[in-house]
């Protein structure tokens, strides 16, 4: 349990004069490991995120549609075509 509090007091930045350069290069080399994680993640939520969006634009575009179609008719305007229908 003591060595875990160490490690643990290590990695939040505690008693870094204590360590030696390879102690040093190995709590380097974790910090951006886990940086790299991170960042890999964040990417990964953020392109969720933006096919989730770009699927509710789609919905409420196509809803618009419907919505305009019906307020105006086919015999005032033509009813417009989506834009995703052409894909």
């Amino acid at each position: 349990m003591q060595m875990l509090q160490e490690h643990n007091r290590t990695l939040m930045g505690e008693r870094l004069s204590n360590l030696g350069v390879n102690d040093l290069c190995l709590l380097e080399n974790q910090l951006e490991q886990s940086l790299r994680c991170m960042r890999e993640k964040k990417g990964y939520i953020f392109h969720q995120q933006n096919i989730q969006l770009s699927e509710e634009i789609k919905l409420i575009h196509e809803r618009n549609l419907e919505l305009k179609n019906k307020l105006y008719g086919a015999t005032c305007y033509p009813p417009t075509q989506s834009i995703y229908e052409k894909y």
